[in-house]
């Protein structure tokens, strides 16, 4: 992870990640997800929030990414996916 911060860990766990991009293109787009994990995960779906913090991207997109990966949640319910959820992000960049 780029820079991993454990906001809470009870009652709720409660990860910030602040992606940076790899590419070394201009602009460069920052992002700010906030995953909360309930007790029962991964038997249910985290709770991901996420900012473009470039303010770059429409909101549109962020959007259609937050879709995304409610769709993949869903497809991967029952297992640990916050490592998979943090590369799809990074991946779009």
């Amino acid at each position: 992870f780029d820079k991993l911060t454990i906001e809470e860990e009870e009652p709720l766990f409660i990860l910030n990640i602040e992606i940076e991009p790899d590419v070394q293109e201009e602009p460069k787009l920052f992002f700010s997800i906030k995953i909360k994990l309930i007790p029962e995960y991964p038997d249910t779906e985290p709770v991901v929030e996420i900012e473009e913090t470039s303010n770059i991207l429409p909101s549109l997109k962020i959007t259609k990414l937050k879709e995304e990966i409610t769709e993949f949640s869903k497809e991967n319910f029952g297992m640990p996916m916050v490592y998979q959820i943090y590369e799809m992000i990074k991946v779009k960049q």
